[in-house]
């Protein structure tokens, strides 16, 4: 696997324990937990590909349908062979970069349940990067930071 793979594995990590700590930690913040969480989901779907640019190509995975998902994978056949267990998946279909940009405070007024949207990304997360250490194409050392 590429450096880049081992590079977004660790993202994907990083940003579901970090929106973990936002949620369960001593000072809260919700909003900024949904902003981190969603990209665990979209920078675990890019730990899959092959190369830098197609991760680029495929922007912010926020919205990504499961056909569209499953296209982009189909470009690259090592991606489709290290992902298809999992590629189309998506715990928050109305999560989108752009939530950065509300006021404190919105996602109090909105029907997303941050509780089961953390618990679901973070076992997708898991689930990916278990796929791509199972295929011999993650490095070991990304896994560490497992708690």
């Amino acid at each position: 696997m590429s450096q880049y793979s081992d590079k977004m594995a660790s993202a994907a990590l990083r940003h579901v324990q970090d929106a973990a700590t936002l949620t369960n930690g001593p000072k809260p913040s919700p909003d900024q937990a949904w902003h981190l969480l969603g990209f665990g989901p979209e920078c675990s779907l890019k730990a899959g590909l092959s190369a830098e640019w197609q991760g680029k190509a495929i922007g912010h995975a926020g919205a990504l349908s499961p056909r569209l998902a499953s296209w982009l994978l189909d470009l690259d056949p090592a991606a489709h062979r290290r992902t298809q267990v999992h590629a189309a998946e998506n715990p928050m279909p109305e999560w989108s970069p752009n939530h950065r940009y509300e006021a404190t405070g919105w996602l109090a007024t909105t029907t997303h349940d941050l509780g089961a949207a953390l618990a679901d990304a973070t076992a997708l997360v898991e689930r990916r990067l278990a796929s791509l250490w199972t295929a011999g194409d993650l490095d070991a050392h990304v896994l560490k930071t497992l708690p």
